[in-house]
């Protein structure tokens, strides 16, 4: 069911409808153990022209504590490619007080930010390989380069 909200959320942001522009920033911040719906979420919020989705989801990128939850929030920034999230992004990776993950994901995020492409990097990977012939270097204990974001 934590999907549908997502898909509402976005649906409203496609909408442009600013008169639920705070609700889906509230939202959002109740988002954070529903990895699957906080992309679209955070997606519909910046759709309505919040200004404060970007703060909101630095601060949850330095709290978050579960990789799911880390890799919604890095895709979420990357996909809104706001360039004013760079500084604070870069900030994290530097700081050494927050956990490793957490820096880790910041880098991932500001890597999505700068990689305009239509298409992630792990895609040609992906294309004309033969899935029964699996090895662990493309999907090996969702650490595979196939099963990285």
């Amino acid at each position: 069911i934590q999907q549908y909200v997502g898909y509402c959320a976005l649906s409203l942001g496609l909408m442009n409808s600013k008169v639920y522009s705070n609700t889906l920033l509230d939202k959002l911040k109740t988002s954070k153990r529903y990895p699957e719906q906080l992309q679209n979420v955070a997606i519909g919020t910046v759709l309505t022209d919040n200004r404060d989705v970007l703060a909101t989801l630095i601060e949850m990128l330095k709290t978050a504590n579960v990789t799911s939850v880390y890799a919604s929030i890095a895709n979420a920034l990357g996909f809104i490619g706001d360039a004013r999230a760079i500084g604070p992004l870069e900030k994290m990776a530097m700081d050494t007080k927050l956990s490793s993950e957490a820096r880790a994901f910041a880098i991932v995020a500001l890597g999505i930010i700068g990689d305009r492409s239509e298409f992630n990097w792990n895609v040609p990977y992906s294309e004309d390989c033969n899935y029964r012939a699996n090895t662990s270097t493309f999907t090996g204990s969702g650490k595979g380069i196939l099963d990285i974001l």
